[in-house]
């Protein structure tokens, strides 16, 4: 049994535990420390093992190896071989075993070195290589301070709510640094948002120009959306009018530093099919709130099967409609239009100039023209015709559809085709109309 103490440095002489020899040394607060074979972390498993020892804490050891292979335990066992050093960490319960070079060997082993040889030891440690750069990372780190001035930035709108989020998103095909994409909400129901592009070789994040746009605007029956594209190459804007249903699908890049829009199809949601969710796929946005920055600790590509339909369209709905008694049922898209709006929506010149009171018109867009027979405008008779839209703008309760495609019914003896040109042309009006789904 050897006894040392510490004041700050001992080297006790050539000694062996086990039949193994070694030097050892403490360094750090006073302590007392005591080694014996029974109690020895160390197994020698060749007779010819020679270590010596260091100790920076009351519970750290290390043991570095001159010949031979040793056993090291602390609470895992690994095996330590010439001219590498095991680290115990008594604590932790762990041993890591790592190479050492002759420059790490203390002189006072040194000079008790006699009939040791060194040959199998480099003469100084390697420098260590440098970390490959990680551009992800860096772009991430960048992204960071962007979203957290998020309210510092022009978004192109003049009455925002102060809510942002933030999500990533692969802007250019040749790039897998992804680019933040900051959202700003408004109080007239569109978000826009600005793209932030890290470039490599500045070390920036550049913000490109141009925004994009997505939600529903609370007059007016415009909505649009953005998805990530399912081939991983920017995002899909689709944006159509909730009343005609004309609208478009477009894939938005980055070219150099400015947003890039290529239309892939223009068509009516309610008639035409949008072959991009097959083409491409749609991919959820992963958007975070932007008091929660977790979102940028890491980044992975999304992944998994593309939504369907494209988002904020209409999903076409094969079911059987559902019943209302003797009411018509049908289905539609409720929308809010100027006088202008609707005279577009027709596609018709004003018959009435100079009749435009500002009036806001309700109107359910049908998704297939439909044939009732409803009342005639005098009221004295009933006539049939084809319908491809119904104004029920004095119908109560009704605003809070706006912009939703429901299922909706109405009673055919309280609807009545027009007696004149007032808008919408030729179409029917009634104020009694019930929202089944």
């Amino acid at each position: 049994m050897i006894l040392a103490s510490k004041p700050d440095i001992i080297h006790p002489p050539f000694y062996s535990i086990t039949s193994v020899p070694f030097f050892q040394t403490f360094s750090g607060s006073e302590y007392m420390t005591e080694i014996s074979a029974a109690g020895s972390p160390f197994t020698n498993t060749r007779s010819a093992a020679r270590p010596f020892l260091t100790s920076p804490t009351r519970w750290d050891m290390n043991v570095y190896l001159l010949e031979g292979k040793v056993e090291c335990t602390a609470g895992v066992t690994a095996t330590v071989s010439a001219g590498e050093v095991g680290r115990l960490d008594e604590t932790a319960g762990t041993v890591t075993v790592e190479p050492f070079a002759q420059d790490a060997i203390p002189d006072f082993v040194r000079g008790e070195l006699d009939g040791i040889s060194l040959d199998g030891i480099p003469e100084t440690a390697e420098p260590a290589a440098d970390p490959e750069p990680d551009p992800i990372a860096d772009a991430l780190a960048q992204y960071r301070v962007v979203a957290a001035q998020a309210s510092a930035y022009d978004y192109g709108a003049d009455d925002p709510t102060g809510d942002y989020r933030y999500a990533l998103a692969r802007m250019r095909a040749d790039s897998n640094i992804p680019a933040l994409l900051l959202e700003q909400d408004t109080t007239f129901g569109i978000s826009n948002v600005l793209v932030f592009q890290y470039e490599p070789d500045n070390g920036q994040a550049v913000q490109s120009d141009g925004t994009m746009s997505e939600g529903v605007a609370q007059a007016g029956g415009y909505r649009d959306g953005l998805s990530v594209a399912g081939d991983g190459n920017g995002i899909l804007a689709t944006e159509f009018s909730s009343g005609s249903g004309m609208g478009s699908t477009s894939r938005v890049t980055l070219n150099g530093n400015s947003l890039q829009s290529t239309t892939l199809w223009e068509g009516n949601v309610f008639e035409d099919t949008d072959p991009t969710s097959e083409e491409i796929g749609y991919l959820e946005i992963d958007w975070h709130d932007i008091a929660d920055l977790s979102g940028l600790d890491s980044w992975t590509p999304p992944a998994g099967e593309p939504s369907q339909p494209a988002p904020d369209q209409p999903e076409p709905d094969g079911t059987t409609l559902p019943t209302d008694g003797d009411r018509i049922v049908f289905r539609g898209t409720l929308g809010a239009y100027s006088y202008n709006e609707v005279l577009a929506l027709q596609g018709q010149s004003d018959p009435n100039p100079g009749s435009d009171m500002g009036e806001t018109y309700y109107l359910i867009v049908l998704d297939e023209p439909q044939t009732m027979n409803l009342r005639s405008g005098d009221g004295l008779s009933s006539r049939d015709g084809e319908v491809h839209l119904v104004n029920i703008t004095y119908a109560e309760g009704i605003t809070q559809y706006v912009g939703q495609s429901l299922a909706f019914s109405i009673d055919p003896e309280r609807t009545y085709w027009p007696s004149n040109t007032s808008l919408p042309l030729g179409e029917p009006s009634t104020d009694d109309v019930h929202v089944l789904s």
